[in-house]
């Protein structure tokens, strides 16, 4: 078995309230099998990240560190670690979108996970991201999007949707009203856009979205060709003239992921930059980072092994 220091970073509010569930079922299995661990929950936003911090900073030796939430939980977790290299990952996905372990081929259930992170075959070493911009800068591991998916982000994370939905047998469909709210309310947007050094011009800009790994907004293929782990990131660009022809790109992604074509553009790189005709919504990972008009996005060298299998 694993020896490394067993590490928990629990969301109780992940999923509409399971986290505090199942965080509590890999305590129970832990506890029966008598395996020696250490559990800290979160109390308020942005918690992950210092906890994360806390625990690193100063780390001595190798760790096996759980991650149970959604992909905003994940986001603060990659924001506050340090010494990445004596660090294995496991994410124990408990979102409402959990898109970063769509990239692997993970176990079907939290235990079976909590199982790699003690016993691990198979690592990859996930890129990480990093944006700035109006003199604030966040890492990420699976999206920096602007544009129509930052505004469906900040829906979906609204407490007061989130409140309508939690316990409601209708929590699958708020992803979906999200989206459709998000579409009505955008303007579109021009700008210019630079990769690794090259510009390009586009119109009638929805997303401007650098892709780490294939899915954002719970299960939506943005960007098939990236690997997560191969030292490079997609800029996906969807731009159309209206949203009645907008609709049905979005509909034929979400039903088959979205290829390049006449609207939706594709750039592989390490260096991004944009600059945008007004400000639009940017999140990270499915977390708010502001409204923004311009900034820079890079690759970065350190990388986190993540436990896959």
């Amino acid at each position: 078995m694993n020896k490394r220091r067993l590490i928990l970073i629990i969301n109780p509010n992940s999923g509409l309230g399971d986290g505090q569930r199942l965080g509590r079922e890999l305590i129970e299995y832990l506890d029966g099998n008598g395996i020696a661990y250490e559990v800290y929950f979160t109390t308020k936003h942005r918690n992950a990240k210092a906890i994360a911090t806390d625990l690193t900073k100063t780390l001595k030796e190798d760790i096996s560190l759980i991650s149970l939430g959604g992909d905003g939980t994940l986001n603060e977790v990659i924001n506050g670690l340090y010494n990445h290299a004596k660090i294995n990952l496991t994410v124990i996905p408990v979102g409402s979108g959990n898109d970063f372990v769509r990239s692997f081929k993970h176990p079907k259930t939290p235990i079976e996970m909590l199982k790699c992170s003690l016993n691990p075959r198979k690592f990859v070493d996930y890129n990480i991201g990093e944006i700035h911009s109006k003199g604030k800068k966040r890492k990420f591991i699976v999206t920096a999007g602007s544009g129509y998916d930052g505004s469906l982000a900040l829906n979906v994370n609204n407490p007061s949707l989130r409140r309508r939905f939690k316990g409601s047998s209708l929590k699958g469909f708020m992803y979906i009203y999200s989206g459709v709210k998000a579409l009505v309310d955008y303007r579109p947007v021009k700008g210019k856009i630079t990769v690794d050094g090259v510009d390009r011009s586009f119109e009638n800009i929805y997303f401007a979205t650098v892709m780490n790994t294939p899915y954002a907004g719970k299960g939506f293929n943005i960007a098939p060709m990236a690997k997560g782990d191969d030292g490079v990131m997609e800029f996906c660009l969807v731009h159309s003239k209206s949203k009645g022809q907008m609709l049905p790109i979005l509909l034929k992604g979400l039903a088959f992921g979205l290829k390049k074509g006449r609207n939706i553009s594709y750039y592989r790189g390490r260096n991004f930059s944009f600059s945008l005709s007004a400000p639009v919504i940017c999140h990270t990972d499915g977390e708010y980072f502001g409204e923004i008009s311009n900034a820079d996005i890079r690759v970065l060298e350190e990388r986190v092994r993540v436990v896959v299998e």
